[in-house]
């Protein structure tokens, strides 16, 4: 969550501020802060788009050029960072550059490959499917795993998980996790009537983010926090909302020290 600082320090003084090396530098490090954290592709991925909201909520302007290279160079990145992380587990964490292969024809295969087995995994479907006729409704346990993230699991060995962990294990038993979207999720909670009740919810939330941007879009400190959310989840799913409120409880101090709020 620190990429927050040189964000906040972009959205302030946007013109000036990649002349800056101190900025260049910790953007830099930020970029790649979570992912040599956790192996987390989608940090990165995070970073860059939080960064180009922030450049059109403060523009008033779509980058449409940038946006499609960020995209672009995201896309390698997803492949050379999948044959980093690889090398390294393999490895148990001995990593040698010589075990990774850095051709460009390599990384655009192995992040096809893996997108394409990812896109073959449809958890909604088969959760659609097997609930409530092969496994039973599970009565709101991933949306716990969201409200009491804070919990350590030492103090609560038993906590529950978010939903990736439960459809890819029970669901598609492929021992990983496979996040479902918002909607397969309510209903393996509630059936149908939970799909109902959280898009209501979803829709008020919305509504609410709106009107609070509206009222406050030209202030800086806000701003970071509307793109935070939106970069988190506008969806009520359990794995976005962990996220969100896990990045809030850093990034309101954060604000609050560097006088943006």
């Amino acid at each position: 969550i620190l990429y927050i600082v040189p964000l906040a320090w972009f959205a302030s003084r946007q013109n000036v501020a990649f002349k800056q090396p101190l900025f260049v530098l910790g953007a830099v490090i930020f970029l790649f802060n979570g992912y040599l954290a956790s192996g987390s592709r989608s940090s990165v991925l995070d970073v860059i788009i939080a960064f180009l909201c922030v450049w059109m909520l403060v523009k008033n302007k779509i980058p449409t050029r940038t946006a499609f290279l960020a995209g672009a160079v995201f896309f390698l990145l997803f492949g050379l960072l999948g044959e980093i992380r690889k090398a390294s587990t393999y490895l148990e964490g001995d990593f040698e550059w010589s075990n990774v292969d850095l051709g460009v024809e390599n990384i655009s295969e192995a992040a096809s490959s893996e997108i394409a087995i990812r896109s073959s995994l449809d958890p909604d479907v088969v959760i659609i499917e097997r609930v409530p006729k092969q496994v039973d409704y599970i009565y709101g346990k991933t949306y716990l795993a969201a409200i009491f993230f804070w919990v350590p699991r030492v103090i609560w060995p038993d906590k529950p998980h978010g939903a990736g962990y439960y459809t890819g294990r029970e669901i598609l038993e492929v021992g990983t996790g496979v996040p479902p979207s918002p909607q397969a999720e309510a209903y393996w909670n509630f059936g149908f009537i939970g799909v109902v009740l959280i898009a209501l919810l979803n829709g008020m939330l919305l509504r609410l983010l709106s009107v609070l941007h509206i009222k406050n879009r030209f202030n800086k400190g806000w701003i970071i926090i509307f793109v935070v959310v939106i970069t988190s989840s506008l969806s009520l799913n359990s794995l976005g909302v962990t996220e969100l409120l896990q990045r809030l409880i850093f990034v309101i101090p954060i604000l609050k020290l560097l006088r943006l709020l």
